[in-house]
């Protein structure tokens, strides 16, 4: 049973605005535009809407990026700022930012539902609910005037003079952009007409500014300025000499037009609001520092955007490179052609002025410079567009540069025009419609024939006919051009193609409708530090080698905590909290997960702190089942951060890592007045930063076992005394079984402090109703049975449950059935298909990922690694609850049963572990649990982590290093080795003999033995997986990958990209 989010839910309705109609269509009453004014009405928006101080901004293209130098200037300038754009390119948030960063979803979610219940209940026949970009804009207005935003800068959607951005009636100042030919069908078929839809954003004595315009558009932009008493200027081209040496963080020359349009649009903003006084706009001298900044930061998705494919650069860095640009007029498709034509060039001359999307494309320069380039066109457009306009324009301006396309690949869009959010779309469908991308492929073909000087003719078709298929993805290849049924095959033909051209480095060029969802990571613009990796950068600084019982460095001492909290005021606030307390060494995080997952659905607010995150630090602060938002946890961060520094001195050193985010749990806590907080301590208990809570309302303690013993020490006794310090005096806990001597200790110290401690029993599984708990393998059992009594105990004891702990002997609260079986955790017991080998092979390579670490917990994920998989061999439907984030992982491992049945299963080992831990107490408990289940590894794989110890973020590490130290990985591979030798009886053979012996099956690996192999990082691992998948059609892959909760993590960043 899956869980729907309030984000999820919102999705599904929004997407109940979308019609076929056109937003001109005048014969429907959710068109008309004089309702938007009834419409904010009923959302109480008049007088929010009347203070607020607005940039407008109309034009065919560059209305976007104006916006977005807007933006970026006035945010620099130190304002809070609401943009509003559109269309979305991945997530609809997109088009909502508050100060250069997307809504979260937790106030998308508030903000939705607010205006929709508003809209909803006061809607009838006369007054419809409204259309899509109607209820957007009605929604940004009302995020806006919420945030109370310093500045609202809008984007128009279609035109001006009807567009629902319009009902604003008093901006600061209006903008149009360049004005060209698109929605002719709405907009009219001159240039003169569609000006005066522009021009329809101008209001009466509000200033304007536009671009150098075609005579005809200028003209009607003067008179429409004349006749509303609007002093209308041209705002000239930005002098980039004005930069500092800088460039513009959009590419593109054509940029300089927009930056110029941003300049004199954020001058007047400040000056008639009065924040700067300037006598003219001409930029003869220098432009302030903010604006420099702005413009040289700004960063946009999809606008002449440079992207390295992830997969092919790992072996081949810079061998395929998309340039993505969402061009769709015939004038946007010259500047595109010649942004690309000019890239390219660029690119052949390496030069380091860019980091990770550069620095891929650039490296190595002299592998580079012996590969020669082709260039292939991934393409798509509307219908409603003239592709022999578009493709002519491209192909002119790209041959004018001496550029020309290898071959034109042509898609259709995986994005549906009736839905939001995630689209999962299989991979091959031969229901699919493809006829306009024939057409597309009968213009692109004629107009090669016409450059080659063919035979006019000669048909299309005949051309296709003769030409072999060159690959079984497509559906039609011609000379020229490919047509194929999905985006994903194109990409795997590409990708192919790569690899069977080792000489040649393939540029992309994806010239596609806006509307498609381009999943990439950095453009090509110069690198703008986010505020949200500034507060990571300096989250980073607060990370030392030292281990936290190092008591040499003097902010390791515990006691400086409460300086810490007196610092912040948070003494008052916290003891205000009523919190769940739990330490353990195995089963922590879940009890947490299912003790929070319960209470939400008991309808209470919840805030859980765990640790550690496995892929962004923000999941160590979760509110009502969610991540804290990029927003949230910016404010609150740099309000702990900035008044520790302030207050911090040799005696009172900076708090470390550990330290730092627990305070900020408890900020973020205090300040969101959760119902509870529940908090998972990081290492020990008597000495954990979270144990300055004095007063919780219960405390639990999950299963014990050695780990961390050179900080807590070397007897189950003497760790259960350190996790038995946080129990308070007189405050009830719980436990689960433990060994006899663990057991002794912690009723000695319960004793000593009045605590009345119980054991908790697993949980009847039975008590579910024929459901199974959210969280994968029977010993979730134990951790649910403690999360259930550390639930009813805190209930009872806040006041909300009258009656005793409840008992398992009869039955559980719906509530908490549904808390317990939707409860999600990443890195425990997960299962992942691999995206990439999905494509073409679903269920071949399957990640089964836990986050094991001590000999208990690795007995434990063995023993649910061997049942998973004979489950999944067993049974064509698995009736497992996936714990990622993509609701398809179960669907591609189940897809195709038939064409599963028929292939042998191999198990592979996908392996690292701390120095600390022994990989002599780890490996063979990990061999003999899955022995005894009938389970064998073909093959173990070790690997460095990616993320290293001293930064929090993204690290795009290099994927090969020969510098990496990898003695560690060589030492587990003698273990493994031995281990493996050991069950064959082999003793004698050193396992250094053996490695010798054995010719290495891979240029990837580092040292391979007859049973394992050492890689010098995780991608080359991950790309050994899949390229063995590819060579062996008939086998599928099941790797477990387990030994560190950080590796786990490293995985999922690869695997679900």
């Amino acid at each position: 049973m899956e869980e729907v989010t309030p984000y999820e839910k919102a999705l599904d309705v929004l997407s109940s605005f979308i019609t076929l109609r056109s937003p001109a269509d005048k014969g429907s009453k959710c068109a008309n535009f004089e309702l938007v004014f009834d419409y904010i009405k009923i959302l109480d928006l008049e007088e929010p809407i009347s203070k607020m101080k607005i940039i407008h901004v109309a034009g065919t293209k560059g209305k976007g990026s104006t916006c977005t130098f807007v933006e970026s200037i006035l945010r620099n300038c130190g304002f809070h700022t609401g943009l509003f754009t559109s269309p979305h390119l991945i997530d609809v948030r997109e088009r909502f930012r508050i100060d250069g960063v997307d809504i979260c979803e937790e106030k998308f979610s508030a903000h939705f539902w607010w205006c929709y219940d508003r809209l909803k209940e006061n809607a009838n026949e006369d007054l419809p609910m409204p259309f899509l970009f109607c209820f957007f804009t009605l929604l940004a207005l009302k995020i806006f005037a919420a945030e109370q935003v310093d500045v609202a800068v809008l984007e128009v959607g279609i035109g001006g003079r009807l567009d629902s951005t319009n009902l604003v009636q008093a901006p600061i100042v209006c903008g149009i952009s360049s004005l060209g030919y698109d929605h002719m069908e709405i907009l009219g078929n001159t240039l003169g007409q569609i000006a005066g839809e522009k021009a329809g954003i101008f209001k009466h004595g509000v200033p304007a500014f536009t671009v150098s315009q075609w005579d005809e558009a200028m003209c009607v932009l003067e008179e429409k300025a004349s006749q509303l008493g609007v002093h209308l200027e041209v705002a000239l081209p930005l002098d980039s000499n004005l930069l500092n040496g800088l460039r513009l963080g959009l590419e593109g020359e054509h940029q300089y037009q927009n930056a110029g349009l941003a300049v004199a649009l954020c001058y007047t903003w400040l000056n008639r609001t009065g924040h700067l006084e300037i006598t003219n706009l001409e930029q003869t001298s220098s432009l302030p520092e903010p604006f420099i900044k702005g413009l040289t930061t700004a960063s946009l998705q999809g606008r002449a955007q440079i992207v390295p494919d992830q997969n092919i650069d790992i072996e081949n860095p810079g061998d395929l490179v998309f340039y993505l640009d969402g061009a769709h007029t015939s004038e946007s498709m010259e500047i595109c052609a010649r942004w690309f034509s000019n890239a390219i060039k660029e690119d052949s001359q390496p030069q380091d002025n860019f980091r990770a999307s550069h620095e891929l494309v650039q490296m190595p320069p002299d592998k580079r410079s012996r590969k020669n380039s082709i260039q292939i066109l991934l393409f798509n457009c509307m219908s409603v567009r003239d592709p022999q306009l578009l493709l002519l324009r491209l192909m002119d301006s790209c041959a004018g540069h001496g550029v020309h396309f290898k071959k034109a690949l042509f898609v259709p869009n995986m994005s549906a025009y009736f839905k939001f959010g995630s689209h999962a779309v299989p991979p091959t469908d031969s229901q699919v419609d493809l006829s306009w991308q024939f057409t597309l492929q009968r213009v692109w073909e004629n107009l090669m024939l016409g450059n080659k000087g063919g035979d006019d003719a000669k048909s299309t078709d005949t051309v296709c006919e003769e030409v072999k298929d060159d690959t079984e993805l497509s559906m039609k290849s011609c000379e020229n051009s490919v047509v194929f049924s999905s985006l994903p095959l194109a990409i795997k033909w590409v990708r192919d193609s790569v690899k069977q051209n080792q000489s040649i480095r393939f540029q992309d060029s994806k010239s596609i409708a806006l509307h498609v969802a381009v999943d990439g990571g950095e453009g090509s613009q110069r690198p703008s530090v986010t505020p949200y990796e500034e507060a990571l950068a300096a989250l980073s600084s607060l990370i030392t080698k030292r281990s936290r019982a190092d008591h040499s460095n003097k902010g390791g001492r515990f006691e400086l905590h409460f300086d810490y909290i007196k610092i912040l005021d948070l003494e008052e606030p916290i003891s205000k909290l009523k919190i769940i307390h739990v330490a353990g060494t195995k089963g922590k995080g879940s009890t947490c997960t299912f003790t929070e997952s319960i209470l939400r659905n008991c309808g209470f607010h919840t805030g859980v702190f765990t640790s550690p995150h496995l892929i962004d630090v923000r999941e160590r602060f979760r509110l009502d089942g969610v991540d804290i938002c990029e927003e949230k946890f910016l404010a609150y961060f740099w309000w702990c951060y900035d008044r520790l520094k302030e207050n911090t001195n040799e005696d009172v050193p900076m708090p470390t890592f550990f330290r730092f985010i627990t305070l900020l749990a408890f900020k973020i806590f205090t300040a969101e007045q959760v119902d509870v907080a529940i908090l998972e301590v990081g290492l020990g208990g008597r000495f954990d930063s979270t144990n300055v809570v004095q007063a919780p309302i219960v405390c639990g303690i999950s299963s014990l076992g050695f780990d961390h013993m050179e900080i807590l020490g070397n007897t189950i006794g003497e760790i259960a005394g350190e996790k038995a310090g946080i129990f308070k005096h007189g405050i009830p806990a719980f436990t689960v079984s433990q060994p006899d001597e663990a057991m002794r200790v912690l009723e000695e110290k319960a004793s000593q402090l009045d605590v009345h401690l119980q054991v908790a029993p697993p949980l009847d599984a039975n008590l579910l109703n024929g459901l199974k708990l959210g969280l994968e393998g029977e010993h979730q059992y134990l951790n649910a049975g403690l999360a259930v009594a550390l639930c009813s105990t805190w209930l009872q004891r806040s006041g909300h449950l009258e009656g005793i702990y409840l008992g398992q002997n009869s039955s559980l609260p719906e509530q908490f059935i549904k808390g317990l079986t939707t409860a999600s955790l990443q890195g425990r017991a997960q299962i992942v298909p691999d995206r990439l080998i999905d494509m073409e092979c679903p269920g071949d390579l399957v990640f089964y990922l836990d986050g094991a670490h001590s000999p208990e917990s690795m007995e434990v994920c063995a023993r649910w690694f061997s049942l998973a998989i004979k489950e999944d061999s067993q049974q064509p439907t698995l009736n497992y609850q996936p714990q990622d984030d993509t609701r398809s992982s179960k669907e591609l491992i189940q897809r195709h049963p038939g064409e599963r049945s028929g292939k042998n299963s191999t198990q592979i080992l996908l392996f690292n572990c701390m120095s600390v831990r022994d990989p002599q107490l780890l490996l063979p408990n990990l061999v003999k649990t899955c022995a005894s289940h009938g389970v064998h590894f073909k093959k173990a794989l070790l690997v460095p982590n990616i993320s290293v110890y001293n930064k929090v973020g993204s690290h795009d590490l290099s994927t090969t290093d020969s510098q990496v130290d990898l003695s560690w990985q060589f030492t587990i591979q003698r273990v493994w080795e031995n281990l493996m030798q050991g069950k064959r009886g082999v003793d004698a053979k050193s396992i250094d003999a053996v490695c010798e012996e054995v010719k290495d099956d891979t240029e990837l690996s580092v040292k391979s033995c007859e049973n394992s192999a050492v890689f010098s990082s995780l991608p080359l691992a991950i790309k050994w997986l899949r390229d063995s998948v590819q060579q062996n059609q008939s086998i599928r892959f099941q790797v477990l990958v387990t030994g560190s909760i950080h590796l786990v993590g490293d995985v999922l960043k690869l695997v679900k990209k």
